[in-house]
């Protein structure tokens, strides 16, 4: 099979498989922090928020009683997304390395003998790779840390942001006044226990009693440390949670939920559920991906453009307090 067979025959497979193809990228099974978030698409410039924060609905009715007002308030986010890429290419020796590895009677001599369930099985192969690539580089690069690039192709520069992380979000609705971060200063790989325990009580009871259970997002090693201290306190033999689920603070409804997206980070952090939302163009109607054969350089390119972000459907009010908000965040953001 030559590399111009190969492309003409990927374009027929994505183009029947283009359903299934779109419900793949769509749902970043590589990607487990996005897999938090409520999915909203469609969204072609900016999103924003439609959540209201309902406060003072209900007064007392009597005569001459002046009602409350400015209660009804909506204070949403928003969350603009910004095109990402996909540019992979095939060469004639990555395609015969593919066919080698997937069907190994596939020899340099009986290649022609290549049957349509083999070829599908490639074609399969090379889509899900590039499904699979696409989320983890979503989960690393996108979802918490956000994703930069030079803005003067090919002259270096400064960074200019691309894509707003989760973390940025965070910083700049502290900076802007309606995050008040839980002040609760650093700790070290034998507190991190008690350090949520801290987090998860400063939380209003009112948010943590509506729910049977409220994640607290955090890093791995975070959640491996705090794991360790629990069986230094507990005992190693003490069956506390036959689920091994960590649960933290008085009211025993937080747990404590690794994010891979936040490798090395220091932050707590969590939402109302359903608060958190990621937000793409994807409608389904067009094509996700092309793909175009360069016969002359014994090419198959495939190419998408995506437009992705995380965001929130409301943050806080101004001069938030911490009853007032609707993302809580711990203040220490080590270096």
């Amino acid at each position: 099979m030559d590399i111009s067979t190969f492309g003409s025959e990927m374009k027929r497979y994505y183009t029947q498989n283009q359903a299934m193809i779109d419900i793949e990228l769509m749902g970043m099974g590589d990607a487990p922090s996005v897999q938090q978030c409520r999915p909203i698409a469609g969204v072609q410039d900016r999103y924003l928020g439609k959540g209201k924060r309902l406060e003072k609905i209900l007064q007392p009715g009597m005569k001459g009683f002046t009602p409350l007002v400015n209660k009804l308030a909506v204070h949403p986010h928003e969350t603009v997304v910004r095109d990402a890429k996909i540019d992979y290419s095939i060469d004639y020796d990555d395609l015969r390395r593919i066919q080698q590895s997937i069907i190994g009677y596939l020899t340099a001599g009986r290649r022609s003998n290549v049957n349509q369930q083999s070829v599908q099985s490639i074609y399969n192969e090379t889509l899900s790779s590039i499904i699979s690539a696409k989320a983890r580089e979503t989960e690393m690069d996108i979802f918490w840390r956000g994703q930069f690039l030079a803005p003067t192709y090919p002259t270096p520069g400064a960074a200019a942001d691309v894509v707003d992380g989760v973390k940025k979000v965070l910083t700049d609705a502290i900076t802007a006044g309606t995050l008040a971060p839980s002040v609760q200063g650093a700790y070290d790989n034998t507190t991190t226990l008690d350090y949520a325990d801290t987090f998860a009580d400063s939380l209003p009871d009112s948010l943590v009693l509506s729910y049977p259970t409220l994640p607290i997002y955090c890093s791995p090693t975070f959640h491996k440390d705090a794991f360790y201290n629990r069986r230094s306190k507990y005992g190693g033999n003490n069956d506390y949670n036959s689920k091994e689920i960590i649960t933290v603070g008085a009211l025993g409804r937080c747990y404590l939920v690794p994010l891979l997206s936040m490798s090395s980070e220091s932050r707590l952090w969590t939402t109302l559920p359903g608060n958190l939302i990621w937000c793409s163009n994807y409608t389904g109607e067009d094509k996700m991906l092309t793909v175009t054969t360069h016969e002359d350089e014994r090419e198959v390119r495939i190419t998408g453009d995506y437009k992705i972000a995380p965001g929130f459907e409301f943050i806080g009010v101004p001069s938030a307090t911490n009853d007032t908000q609707i993302v809580w965040v711990t203040d220490w953001d080590k270096p």
